[in-house]
């Protein structure tokens, strides 16, 4: 699922806040467990690795602002979410987020804790594409 970040995200803060390889290095690990996820269609798998991206981005200082933290905090309390990460800073800001069981009930968790309507999406190796509101 994706859910546009309240408000907004800039990509700016966090590679400006890039200084160390390892934080690079970290980042290359999730997409390489991502895409294992993906060829198997391996949910859990893939919230794993949205999670390592997004545990990358908070190795940068100031990269995740406090709000946005919290944003994610809220939808990782959601029953059924596997994982969720940070991206398309450049397209204004969402969340990419993983669920697994019983879908309907996990979007209408996450609608009540984040009043906000998820866009249904679908990953593969040549990237994401919306397949409308759910």
């Amino acid at each position: 699922l994706l859910l546009p970040l309240p408000d907004g995200h800039d990509a700016r803060r966090i590679l400006s806040g890039v200084k160390h390889p390892a934080q690079v290095e970290a980042a290359k690990d999730a997409v390489d467990v991502a895409v294992r996820a993906i060829e198997e269609g391996d949910v859990l798998l893939l919230g794993e690795a949205l999670g390592m991206g997004q545990r990358s981005k908070a190795t940068i200082s100031g990269a995740v602002p406090r709000r946005v933290a919290d944003f994610v905090t809220a939808v990782l309390g959601v029953p059924g979410v596997s994982g969720c990460k940070v991206a398309g800073a450049g397209g204004g800001g969402h969340l990419v987020v993983a669920i697994s069981g019983d879908v309907p009930e996990v979007v209408k968790h996450l609608r009540e804790a984040t009043q906000i309507e998820p866009v249904r999406v679908k990953p593969d190796l040549r990237g994401v594409r919306s397949e409308g509101y759910v």
